[in-house]
């Protein structure tokens, strides 16, 4: 456990400092990932496409540097992605996985906890034990890796990014298992052979690459027709856009 406690260490050091840290305790912030990453992206000529890596290598160059230069000061992309590399490494993705997932389901959405957890008059200490404790309580195979992130969290003063964390972390899943979210916004509910044809239409738009997470909900203003988001992509196929098309070109 000392190794994954050091790793957190340098989760808040930038530029080459961190490389070297990591470099000189044999740890990787790109670990070998067994999964291909896809992408959807928009070229220079605006079209959407795919992009994939075919090796390691590649990944590494290209998809690694990438995630990383984006970063910058982005927190929680530093501590979502420290998680997930000693997760990854330590073969627990499962179990970190679980962890997070009770916290966000039994804590995070509870006003009450929310107010301790950011009240200023109340020592971190009392709060990382109460958490802790709370953790083991309700969850017998909470794992100590999780328990140590959170320790970094507190003795960092980064406990602030809990939530924010967690949603990284839960987006860096899915790029390893390949899936990617999608919502499908319309003017009223739909039957279910009509989601099903929207559903095979993402697939066939994705080429099979991802697994598309659908969510349908409703949204009075489109008028008609939908409005489709694929990760940060979006596709309006609405009544509503029609029509104020219709409506530039007439003025």
């Amino acid at each position: 456990m000392k190794a994954i406690r050091y790793t957190f260490q340098f989760i808040h050091l930038r530029s080459q400092n961190k490389w070297k840290h990591f470099s000189k305790n044999d740890f990787s912030i790109f670990p070998f990932c067994k999964i291909r990453n896809v992408e959807i992206i928009k070229n220079n000529k605006g079209y959407d496409t795919i992009r994939y890596f075919s090796n390691k290598s590649e990944e590494e160059k290209i998809k690694g540097e990438e995630y990383y230069l984006s970063m910058g000061d982005n927190i929680e992309k530093r501590y979502s992605l420290a998680l997930y590399n000693i997760a990854k490494k330590n073969n627990k993705i499962k179990e970190i996985s679980s962890d997070i997932l009770f916290i966000k389901n039994n804590f995070l959405k509870d006003k009450t906890f929310l107010t301790f957890l950011h009240t200023p008059n109340i020592d971190n200490k009392n709060k990382l034990t109460f958490l802790k404790n709370e953790c083991k309580k309700y969850n017998n195979n909470f794992n100590n890796i999780t328990e140590n992130f959170l320790e970094s969290l507190f003795d960092s003063k980064r406990i602030n990014f809990l939530q924010k964390i967690i949603q990284e972390f839960e987006l860096l899943l899915m790029k390893d298992r390949k899936e990617i979210k999608c919502i499908v916004y319309t003017a009223k509910d739909i039957d279910n052979n009509y989601k099903k044809k929207i559903n095979e239409a993402i697939i066939f738009k994705l080429k099979n690459e991802l697994k598309p997470l659908v969510e349908f909900k409703t949204d009075k203003n489109i008028l008609g027709g939908l409005v489709l988001q694929i990760g940060n992509q979006i596709f309006d196929f609405s009544a509503k856009s029609k029509i104020e098309k219709i409506r530039s070109t007439l003025l």
